[in-house]
């Protein structure tokens, strides 16, 4: 019968999940530690996401050989007879894919034992004590010398074991609370090793003697506390301090700040106990016992380590292209507590060779050689196990040609001569006027995004976009995926004036990255570089951030709603920023989102609204791991749209300087009056040249309408019937004239006319898709970019338009206009 040993805490388990693989290849099972007595045997598993060449087994980092009866089947699974201390150890499986392997993390094989206990740590100073009743004492009979695993100490009272509902502290004591008579006996205790079945006893042997008294008694312990607590991270601990006395002492506690602790959501305060939940590194520290009656006082410090399992939170990127000879540096950062030391394994084995130096969590490979191609991988580990990240390296090897005579006379005479370069940095003809030119159609990706925690299925993305002269943004699209996983993309056109975007449906305790893709006026896109690795954990949110206090909206104009918050506690709890929620009330739908950057903001503008439109707005404070709760939520309406220019609302009064909007259009709001003030000056002239064009117009029509029956140019319209219109820079014609920055499909009705495209534009084919930044979609759009969605426009604008103008396409091919040398760019 295989004995399966016990397994290493649950906790640690699951925190092997975290190992990061971004060549999606990792390990589904791993060899886990175990205990095992003598003479048992133990099995090791180890599987792998994909069908692998071969597995192989190290033992103690060399490749496992032993005499002693031990046979795998498959491979994936290690049997190990546990004959002598010689099996103990540390077990690890080597994956080999094609020329390269990948090593799992290493489980720890040891022996069951039990010894006697350690008297030295009990610090008795009599057998017999004489306690009146109300008190709490706490009774610890110190530990085995040596226990794995850790044994389970029993007290007794009069020979008779003590019930479980006895608190025990996690130092091992008991606690006898508000004892009275009946608690009067003899208490012994033993510790007992399961997987052994041996039991050892302690030399403790104390009598207690509860009754009344009229003696006085300054505060005091029946033995010494214990001073140094050790937890994991994410679990509760609870520290004793049980003094008694006559009368019966109060205890109060000093937290790692030195301020009082009280009963909350995070502490635990009972007779002579100390309850920690969700420990947190911050929890660290000393912490102070002070108990007092009045006859005297004592104090007791405890101190409390909080640690954490390692984990890789960067590491290289998925492949790491480096050519033959040349250097390269790889980095890998880590954490936990205490910090992980950094070990590096290229092909399944710890790094070794002369050609690649190894400092900590930097590795730089030298004169790289094409053997060192495979998988590299960094293990971060501490005294509580390890996790690893892993990466492709790829090896290019030298080109080594022969020049022919031609190469090198062409060689030759492109070399350029000093004469030449001066020539060409004082240059300032036509091809330094064109490379300007150029400049306005670049395309400006947005930053790299910064990832905000919601729950655990969903997160917030928030990026920006640096100031430029390049190409007007249409629309952004954002991607992401599980590390190895491909890429999915969002759904909804992110609005250009958007800067954040909720991303829900997410898998808990997996790592993923992000990145943002805009779109442009010339329906091309681009994406930006991808987000860091972001590790989703499990749970609900922790919620320690305080909410901001919204404290008023007011309506801006017709399509802005300005917005007043406090936020007190930045001081203690520095944030972010803030994320603002909005939709028209009369919705049920997704909230829009915008970002406030920076935690000492308290106003902001809301844009692009709806005229006329009552709307809910709510606050979030954040920071990089966390969101706040909401605020509570504030309606506001915006103003109707205005009749004439003298229609405005006047909200320019008493607006704060320091205003931020989602567009960044507000920086300065107090010169708005004047602005409308010239507005209206240049309306009016533009008025003045419209009525002259429009008589002017009309008279040469009257003159051309004699020729609007013409039989060549009804033929030579019939060609080109059912195009949509050419769009130039984010506009689209509409009988000739220009929609505001909404692309309009070609009416179907008899109005006719031979169109032309752009300069620099051909009309191509393109196929319709639901995503345009799918892998495989070149050449494709997405069904919501074509022009019945109508490019984000708003819905007034679309049902402005005669219903003639608005055709659904039928057919899987529609016409694109596109650059030529674009085309292969599309994602």
């Amino acid at each position: 019968m295989i004995y399966w040993g016990v397994l290493i805490p649950i906790l640690i388990i699951l925190e092997f999940s975290r190992n990061t693989s971004a060549i999606g290849i990792y390990f589904i099972r791993s060899p886990e530690s175990l205990v095992a007595p003598l003479h048992d045997e133990v099995v090791f598993d180890c599987t792998l996401n994909i069908n692998v060449d071969n597995i192989k087994w190290l033992h103690n980092s060399k490749d496992f050989i032993h005499p002693a009866p031990i046979h795998t089947n498959s491979n994936s699974r290690l049997v190990v007879k546990v004959e002598s201390i010689a099996e103990t150890g540390d077990y690890q499986c080597v994956a080999t894919i094609g020329a390269s392997s990948l090593a799992s993390t290493a489980a720890t094989l040891s022996l069951a034992t039990l010894k006697e206990f350690d008297n030295r740590s009990l610090l008795l100073s009599d057998d017999k004590f004489k306690i009146t009743p109300g008190n709490t004492v706490a009774l610890n009979c110190g530990k085995p010398i040596q226990s794995d695993p850790p044994a389970l100490i029993q007290y007794y009272k009069n020979g008779q074991p003590l019930l479980r509902t006895t608190p025990v502290t996690s130092a091992g004591s008991v606690l006898l609370k508000n004892i009275q008579s009946e608690h009067t006996g003899h208490y012994t205790c033993s510790a007992t090793n399961n997987i052994l079945s041996q039991v050892v006893n302690s030399s403790m042997s104390l009598y207690l003697d509860v009754r009344s008294s009229h003696a006085a008694l300054s505060p005091r312990f029946i033995s010494k506390p214990s001073s140094l607590y050790i937890a994991q991270k994410y679990s509760n601990v609870s520290i004793e301090c049980a003094p008694y006395g006559e009368p019966v002492p109060t205890v109060k506690w000093l937290g790692v700040h030195k301020n009082i602790l009280i009963n909350d959501n995070k502490t635990i305060i009972e007779s002579g106990l100390l309850t920690i939940r969700n420990l947190s590194i911050e929890d660290s520290g000393v912490y102070d016992c002070i108990a007092e009656n009045s006859y005297g006082k004592i104090s007791h410090s405890i101190t409390l380590q909080v640690q954490e399992l390692p984990y890789v939170k960067n590491g290289p990127s998925e492949t790491v292209v480096i050519d033959e000879g040349s250097s390269e540096t790889l980095k890998c950062e880590a954490m936990g507590t205490p910090m992980p030391k950094i070990i590096w394994y290229l092909n399944g084995k710890p790094v070794n060779d002369t050609n690649i130096l190894v400092k900590g969590s930097v590795l730089t490979l030298n004169n790289t050689k094409k053997y060192q191609a495979g998988f590299i991988q960094c293990f971060a580990c501490n005294i509580l196990g390890c996790s690893y990240w892993a990466a492709m390296i790829q090896v290019n090897p030298k080109q080594i040609t022969q020049l022919t005579s031609q190469q090198h006379y062409y060689e030759d005479s492109t070399t350029r001569s000093p004469q030449r370069d001066r020539k060409d940095r004082n240059h300032k003809g036509k091809g330094r006027k064109k490379d300007k030119k150029k400049k306005g159609n670049e395309m400006v990706p947005p930053s790299q995004p910064n990832v905000t925690r919601l729950t655990e299925n969903s997160v917030m993305v928030r990026w920006f976009v640096p100031p430029n002269d390049g190409l007007q943004i249409q629309f952004f699209k954002l991607q992401y995926k599980e590390v190895g996983g491909s890429w999915n993309t969002s759904s909804d056109d992110i609005q250009m004036h958007i800067r954040c975007y909720q991303v829900d449906k997410l898998l808990p305790d997996h790592y993923y990255i992000f990145r943002v893709a805009a779109v442009y006026s010339n329906a091309d896109n681009k994406s930006g570089p991808t987000s860091k690795h972001f590790f989703l954990s499990r749970g609900p949110p922790n919620r320690s951030l305080i909410p901001p206090t919204l404290v008023s909206a007011r309506a801006v104009d017709s399509t802005s709603i300005l917005l007043e918050w406090e936020y007190l506690n930045s001081v203690l709890a520095p944030v972010q920023g803030f994320y603002v929620y909005y939709r028209a009330t009369s919705t049920a739908g997704d909230y829009t989102k915008a970002i406030v950057d920076g935690q000492d903001t308290r106003v902001f503008v809301v844009t692009h609204l709806t005229p006329d439109t009552s709307y809910d707005l709510k606050l979030q404070s954040f920071t990089v791991h966390e969101a706040s709760n909401f605020s509570t939520i504030l309606t506001h309406k915006t103003f109707g749209e205005p009749k004439t220019s003298t229609d405005t609302p006047k909200w320019t009064d008493n607006i704060p300087d320091n205003v931020a909007n989602n567009n960044n259009v507000y920086s300065t709001i107090s010169g708005v009056k004047s602005l409308y003030v010239l507005l209206g000056a240049v309306a009016a002239v533009i008025g003045a040249i419209v009525l002259l064009i429009f008589f002017t117009v009309c008279i040469y029509s009257k003159r051309m309408s004699s020729h609007s029956n013409s039989p060549e140019l009804n033929k030579s319209s019939e060609a080109v019937s059912g195009l949509e219109p050419l769009s130039m820079n984010g506009f689209a014609l509409k009988n000739g004239k220009m929609v505001n920055g909404c692309t309009l499909p070609m009416s179907s009705d008899n109005t006719h006319g031979h169109t032309h495209p752009p300069n620099g534009y051909v009309i191509h084919p393109i196929n319709i898709t639901s995503n345009p930044l799918a892998p495989d979609a070149k050449n494709a759009i997405e069904i919501s970019y074509l022009a019945n969605h109508n490019n984000n426009c708003s819905e007034n604008e679309i049902n402005s338009l005669p219903r003639q103008a608005m055709p659904l396409p039928t057919d899987t091919q529609r016409t694109w206009h596109s650059k030529d040398a674009k085309d292969e760019n599309y994602v």
